[in-house]
């Protein structure tokens, strides 16, 4: 077989439907990791309190927990292309209930609480549906580079997103986030409603929801060691991961550069492990690297937490997200029929 150098864009060139997927994917990604950093900062801007900035982690965390298994289940059972259509055109309503509420002559704090809970399950049963039907849209041999694409698209739009989310928020307004988030939903809608109906027909089971749901906990209870490393990384994630609060950090330096430049570093660090990861796959022992990724992990967050130069924090905070980025590619060679389940869970709260 011949070696492509480069970036294989066969899916694009082949799949016009992958084509479609892609796109709609690249624009909505880029509109919600947008308003995902601007959701802490205007809470900043209205309660000044650090707790309930962060408590919007949890009230993320609650319904993810339950809506990603359950959305693996609904990607085996329902017509994957008609799911995500409907799951975006309600995640587009509740960003335009943001808008709203932003609009107002004093925004109200709760509905970011339950607009945030509601995005955080609609999210996550529409996760899976999107990984499968990126799947089914090419050939078996296309699949590597379907997924380098799929990699290359979250990594852009996370750091396009956060950067433009920072800055704008901090010098315009939160509004302006969310009025150009319920746009791109709009494009990325169009493009979904432009895919053929019968793509992905509705599979046929003889087992009921909740007999899959079993099956899949059934499952990982087998695999103490897909379990023991999800844990991990949960862990490190839940108690060294301090997105919310970086307005707050940002505050310090006075700058309306200085939350955009700390959330460009997150996504600047994977893409940085990404481009130097070949090394990855002579690891043999996943579970040992997962958790000597989740030591170095701590050590970068111990850096962010003592430093007061800005600079360093952007350094650690890129040094935290290479260490995310080597515990993606063990999951990722670790996969199974059921992974796409459980790391629905774990990617959503990457963000709080």
């Amino acid at each position: 077989m011949k070696k492509t150098k480069g970036i294989d864009l066969s899916p694009l060139r082949d799949s016009s439907a992958y084509r479609r997927l892609y796109t709609a994917g690249f624009v909505t990604s880029l509109g919600t990791q947008a308003t995902y950093v601007t959701i802490p900062y205007q809470l900043k801007q209205l309660t000044h309190s650090p707790l309930e900035v962060g408590s919007l982690g949890l009230v993320a965390l609650l319904p993810l927990v339950f809506f990603g298994l359950y959305g693996g289940v609904l990607a085996d059972r329902m017509n994957r292309r008609t799911l995500i259509v409907v799951l975006e055109v309600c995640m587009m309503g509740l960003t335009t209930l943001t808008l709203v509420n932003s609009l107002l002559h004093r925004p109200l704090v709760w509905p970011l609480f339950v607009l945030t809970g509601l995005f955080a399950a609609f999210s996550s049963l529409q996760s899976p549906s999107l990984s499968a039907l990126n799947q089914v849209l090419v050939t078996h041999d296309m699949q590597r580079a379907s997924s380098t694409l799929q990699v290359i698209s979250r990594n852009t739009t996370s750091i396009i997103g956060p950067a433009i989310g920072g800055l704008v928020a901090v010098a315009f307004g939160p509004s302006y986030i969310y009025g150009a988030n319920v746009i791109t939903f709009c494009g990325s809608i169009f493009l979904l409603v432009g895919l053929d109906k019968n793509l992905s027909p509705t599979p046929t089971h003889e087992h009921s929801d909740r007999e899959s749901f079993m099956a899949a906990t059934s499952f990982l209870r087998g695999r103490p060691d897909i379990v023991g490393t999800y844990l991990i990384d949960l862990m490190a994630m839940t108690f060294a991961f301090p997105v919310s609060m970086m307005p707050f950090v940002a505050a310090r330096y006075h700058q309306t550069y200085a939350l955009s430049l700390l959330y460009c570093g997150l996504p600047a660090g994977a893409l940085v492990a990404s481009v130097i990861s070949n090394w990855t796959h002579k690891v043999h022992f996943y579970g040992r690297a997962i958790a000597i990724a989740a030591a170095a992990w701590g050590l970068g967050i111990a850096v962010f937490g003592y430093s007061s130069s800005l600079l360093v924090k952007n350094g650690a905070v890129i040094q935290v997200l290479k260490c995310q980025a080597l515990r993606n590619d063990c999951f990722s060679i670790m996969g199974d029929k059921f992974n796409y389940r459980i790391t629905n869970q774990v990617e959503y709260s990457q963000i709080w």
